[in-house]
C-alpha cells in the first residue's frame, strides 16, 4: 500500500494529524501519571497505606485517562485488574 491509505481509511489530512498528535500527548501524560503515582508510592511511610495509593491511583488511570489501555465503552463500569 502506499499514498498514506491503510486498510479501511486514509491517513492524510488534519483530522489524522491531530488525533496521532493528541494520542502522542496522551500517551505523555500517562506516562508522566505513571511516574508520579510511582514516586508517591515510594515516599509513603507506611507499607499498607502504600499499596491503597498505587491500588486507587492505578484503577482511576486504567477508568478515566484518554490513554488508558482500557476500551472507553468498558471503563465506567471497570473494577480494575486483581490484586
Amino acid at each position: 500500500m502506499g499514498g498514506g491509505r491503510a486498510a479501511g481509511g486514509t491517513h492524510d489530512g488534519p483530522t489524522y494529524a491531530r488525533a496521532v498528535t493528541e494520542s502522542r500527548w496522551d500517551v505523555l501524560d500517562w506516562r508522566r501519571q505513571v511516574a508520579e503515582l510511582y514516586r508517591a508510592v515510594r515516599a509513603e511511610q507506611d507499607v499498607a497505606a502504600a499499596h491503597r495509593r498505587w491500588v486507587a491511583g492505578r484503577e482511576r488511570l486504567l477508568r478515566t485517562h484518554p490513554a488508558s489501555p482500557v476500551p472507553v465503552g468498558e471503563r465506567a463500569g471497570y473494577d480494575g485488574p486483581g490484586v
